[in-house]
């Protein structure tokens, strides 16, 4: 079970690769599916959203927050049906120190 967090910020990591009008919707649907899993636990304070290179980067970090830092965040992922279910966005709710050196959207 993944450790309760204190943050109050939730971040989006977001495929910039993606046009803008993109970008946003998937920022949104990565939220959406995090309120629906953790609604009940997680109180919106703020809301960070966060700029990855493209595909490979948001996989990559994909596969960190499962393994390295699985007992240290909740995530979210949300991979896009139209688009032959590609990572698109995650969804993260601790951990405010890996993101520091992230650019913002």
């Amino acid at each position: 079970m993944q450790q309760q967090t204190s943050s109050h910020k939730l971040y989006v990591l977001v495929d910039s690769s993606l046009s803008r009008s993109q970008q946003a919707v998937q920022a949104c649907h990565a939220v959406i599916e995090f309120a629906l899993k953790y609604g009940p636990e997680w109180k919106h304070q703020s809301l960070v959203i966060l700029r990855m290179k493209n595909a490979d980067e948001i996989d990559e970090w994909y596969l960190e927050l499962n393994t390295t830092y699985k007992d240290k965040c909740r995530s979210v992922a949300f991979f896009e049906t139209h688009w032959d279910d590609r990572l698109t966005a995650i969804a993260v709710h601790g951990g405010d120190e890996l993101f520091t050196d992230i650019p913002l959207l």
